[in-house]
C-alpha cells in the first residue's frame, strides 16, 4: 500500500518527487523513498502547492550552488 494516500503530486523531476498532502506538508520522495519534508501554508490550492514545490526546488538548488562554489 502506498503512502502518499491522501497526497496530491506536485512536483515531478529528473531524481526527486514531491507531494502536498492539501494542508501545509510537502513530502519530497526519492525512489519511492520519503528523504526530506518542509512546511509551508502558502497554498490555498494544487495550483498553489505547484508553484510552493518549483519555488523550494529553486531554492535548494541555488543553496547547492552556492555552497559548491564556497567549496
Amino acid at each position: 500500500m502506498s503512502d502518499k494516500v491522501g497526497e496530491t503530486c506536485v512536483y515531478v523531476g529528473d531524481e526527486i518527487c514531491i507531494y502536498w498532502n492539501g494542508s501545509a506538508t510537502y513530502n519530497i520522495y526519492r525512489d519511492n523513498e520519503n528523504i526530506d519534508c518542509f512546511t509551508s501554508y502558502e497554498a490555498k490550492n494544487s495550483s498553489d502547492a505547484i508553484w510552493v514545490a518549483r519555488n523550494w526546488v529553486e531554492d535548494q538548488e541555488r543553496k547547492e550552488n552556492f555552497n559548491n562554489a564556497n567549496s
